[in-house]
């Protein structure tokens, strides 16, 4: 069965990487040059809430040979509020890199993806249906998806970022609490 999966971020390789175990070898089309060619961002994954997993990363590769390395593991997070600061201690989570990084779990699962991956494509899902047996789409685009009926776009947001620049601790991401100007709060690594 000839399989084409339209995305070469986390959710296509990782359907490459799970297809390619159970012996098939699809082919991988990313309109961008790189795997996470993007931005490049900084995550936090808290075992928290990860439920019913307490840790996610040994779970995704005993379940599903998909073996990803966070660059830290968070031993504390620091909360600042407008007159306070706490800290909490433990094994708390991992940050990890996103983006067009050598070491973003992007890079990481298109290095073990056996595939090929064809960069710069414009291959659309329609184009794709005519060559191929199978099209999985795992683009973050929901066009086609809403197109197709099998997604439905309910609410659309806006996201707002800055780029903060300096020495950061990864295994100490720090939140910031502020309700005059950020009432759900923000955060970095």
């Amino acid at each position: 069965m000839r399989t084409a999966i339209i995305g070469a971020g986390l959710s296509g390789l990782s359907c490459a990487i799970y297809l390619e175990k159970h012996g098939l070898r699809p082919v991988i089309f990313e309109r961008r040059r790189l795997p996470g060619d993007r931005f490049v961002n900084g995550e936090a994954i808290f075992h928290a809430l990860n439920r019913p997993y307490n840790d996610c990363l040994p779970y995704f590769e005993k379940e599903f040979g998909i073996a990803l390395k966070p660059i830290s593991v968070i031993e504390t997070m620091t909360f600042y509020s407008e007159n306070k600061r706490s800290d909490i201690k433990g094994n708390l989570g991992y940050t990890n890199i996103r983006g067009r990084h050598p070491d973003s779990f992007e890079s990481q699962l298109a290095a073990q993806v056996r595939s090929d991956i064809i960069y710069n494509s414009d291959k659309t899902y329609d184009d794709l249906l005519k060559e191929f047996d199978r099209v999985v789409l795992a683009t973050g685009d929901a066009e086609d998806a809403c197109r197709l009926g099998n997604f439905r776009a309910d609410l659309t947001v806006s996201l707002r970022g800055a780029t903060v620049e300096g020495s950061f601790v990864p295994s100490n991401p720090i939140a910031w609490l502020n309700n005059s100007f950020a009432p759900q709060g923000i955060m970095y690594n």
